[in-house]
């Protein structure tokens, strides 16, 4: 799997596993980690990105690939951050099952089993 070519956008980075919290910063959003979780605040000119399945199925692979830690934390991220589109999960049928692990990891069940591995790295 060859990594997507880096975008000048750090909330498609983002998306694509590439976690920069300067680069975020820089663009309006800003992020707080606790033990609480994930908490975001955006200026009103934060981009808004919509990426397509494959970035967030990407994102997904690169970050689970890095263990769990950095699982959870990029499905954190991902979610919370309201400037990023999910649009492309409702208009393509794979997107329940990348969805669903999303949600899984960021609710700390990072563990994938390798089918389901196999299916989303399908989708690139």
């Amino acid at each position: 799997m060859a990594p997507p070519r880096p975008s000048s956008e750090p909330l498609t980075d983002l998306v694509r596993g590439q976690i920069d919290m300067n680069a975020l910063g820089r663009s309006g959003v800003r992020i707080s980690i606790d033990v609480a979780g994930v908490s975001t605040d955006e200026d009103a000119h934060a981009p808004y990105v919509s990426p397509p399945l494959e970035d967030f199925a990407y994102g997904l692979i690169a970050s689970w690939a890095k263990g769990p830690e950095s699982l959870q934390l990029w499905s954190r991220l991902v979610l919370a951050i309201n400037s990023i589109d999910f649009g492309a999960f409702e208009s393509d049928s794979r997107g329940e099952l990348l969805l669903e692990a999303i949600w899984d990891a960021a609710a700390g069940r990072t563990h994938l089993d390798e089918g389901t591995v196999s299916r989303i790295k399908r989708f690139l």
